[in-house]
């Protein structure tokens, strides 16, 4: 049996806790701000309020993460995203435009990539009913 979603996300986030224990202030900066949009936060934004260029925050980020700013906001925002569902909110339009995706089919398939299924087989295999 697979690890559920959460389960894999924990032992992400725990790696990356633990490579940001080397520290780089800027870097520091960035996984907060990222942490608290949501991870819908231009990286570039973050970039430019921090004092930095896009790219070289993305090579420190990964130095010291080990994924790209982009990635880690992806993750965070699909975390997001699952938790909202889970609570009970399953009108995946309604969904991709609260959560900064372009539009469902986005969402879609960010969530085929990350959980290995679309939306509705996802919470199903997970026992949940599908609303």
């Amino acid at each position: 049996m697979q690890p559920s979603i959460e389960a894999r996300i924990a032992v992400i986030e725990a790696e990356l806790l633990r490579r940001l224990g080397d520290g780089d202030p800027r870097v520091d900066a960035a996984v907060a701000w990222i942490l608290r949009s949501g991870g819908r936060v231009s990286i570039e934004r973050i970039a430019a309020e921090i004092g930095i260029s896009r790219q070289h925050l993305a090579r420190r980020f990964l130095q010291h993460v080990g994924v790209t700013p982009k990635t880690f906001a992806r993750v965070m925002r699909f975390e997001n995203l699952v938790r909202a569902a889970r609570n009970g909110a399953r009108d995946w339009g309604a969904l991709a435009a609260d959560f900064g995706y372009f539009d469902q089919a986005h969402l879609i398939a960010d969530f085929r990539e990350l959980a290995g299924s679309t939306p509705v087989p996802f919470f199903q295999s997970a026992g949940e009913a599908p609303l």
